[in-house]
């Protein structure tokens, strides 16, 4: 994987990001809602050291359900604070 790949890949990462963040602000009093996160960067470190820019090039950005944070009565596992850090 180039540099100007790379580039652009975690440019689209970075964006999805700030797409999920905004999302999980915007469901804090939803019922029912479950945070969600995005996994990248130790996927790409990973794959780096494995088997260099070849392996690199076929990381993608993974979704996954943020189980991190304490889930309210509501069922509502938002967390303001960590919303805020990411």
């Amino acid at each position: 994987m180039d540099t100007y790949e790379l580039l652009k890949t975690a440019l689209n990462v970075s964006s999805q990001r700030a797409e999920l963040i905004s999302s999980n602000i915007a469901n804090v009093n939803t019922d029912g809602y479950k945070a969600k996160r995005i996994v990248f960067e130790s996927e790409l470190k990973q794959a780096l050291e494995t088997n260099g820019s070849t392996a690199a090039s076929q990381v993608k950005p993974q979704i996954t359900e943020n189980a991190s944070t304490s889930i309210k009565d509501n069922g509502n596992n938002v967390d303001l604070e960590v919303e805020m850090l990411d």
